[in-house]
């Protein structure tokens, strides 16, 4: 480290050894030449390994009980003084921000089991702290996002439309349902009869809506698969 005559110091830790660093503050009078010494030891929190979290799944229903989500920590430190505290942090933003929800957790391998389905998507992501003399560096593993999808078949409103229109005309069928999730899927149907097992895909019908042509010569029905990749 270089000499400096600042009565102001600025450590880099760059410049630190992986264990400590003693750096020595001499102070001289430049009148009488007189001089003190003052010594300080400077400790650097050295942190090797990572954390991780897995899930065998990450895409689940509404009404699924996710896996267990897998976290290992193998956070290890060259200074014997160095402890660690992990903790898992879990949101449901659209982005991985942990500001909060963060539990305290206390094994290298310890799951997250979940006891009920999550109701919307949600990140996670796993921390260790490591403590020396009330300074802290926290790691970070990176994050992982559970998707979850929810299938609601929906309400067709109006659900009858009467026409005598033969010039052409069209309708715009539109549904009101509940459904989300990063993969989902239309099909659009129709059949001449009630019957379930009648009704046929509609040719390249795959959007959220339907625009029909008003110039039938039948009672004609509609529906709309809701699907999952």
């Amino acid at each position: 480290m270089a000499d400096t005559t600042v009565p102001e110091l600025t450590i880099f830790k760059q410049l630190l050894n992986a264990t400590d660093t003693t750096i020595i503050l001499t102070h001289t009078n430049t009148s009488t030449l007189c001089s003190s010494v003052v010594t300080m030891t400077v400790s650097k929190i050295e942190v090797q390994g990572t954390d991780t979290v897995t899930a065998t799944r990450t895409t689940y229903c509404i009404d699924e009980i996710p896996n267990s989500i897998i976290g290992v920590t193998s956070r290890t430190s060259s200074n014997s003084s160095v402890s660690f505290a992990l903790f898992l942090g879990s949101n449901n933003q659209p982005n991985p921000d942990f500001t909060s929800n963060a539990v305290s957790i206390t094994s290298n391998t310890e799951d997250l089991s979940f006891s009920s389905p999550l109701s919307e998507p949600t990140w996670f992501r796993r921390a260790s702290v490591a403590e020396l003399n009330g300074q802290e560096c926290i790691y970070y593993s990176d994050p992982l996002q559970i998707l979850i999808e929810n299938i609601d078949g929906g309400t067709i409103t109006p659900a009858v439309v009467y026409t005598c229109d033969l010039s052409g005309g069209s309708y715009m069928v539109t549904v009101s349902d509940t459904s989300f999730g990063p993969t989902l899927e239309y099909q659009w149907q129709s059949s001449s009869s009630i019957l379930i097992a009648t009704f046929t895909d509609v040719s390249g019908a795959s959007s959220e809506t339907l625009q029909i042509s008003l110039n039938v010569s039948q009672t004609t029905y509609y529906r709309r698969i809701n699907s999952f990749k």
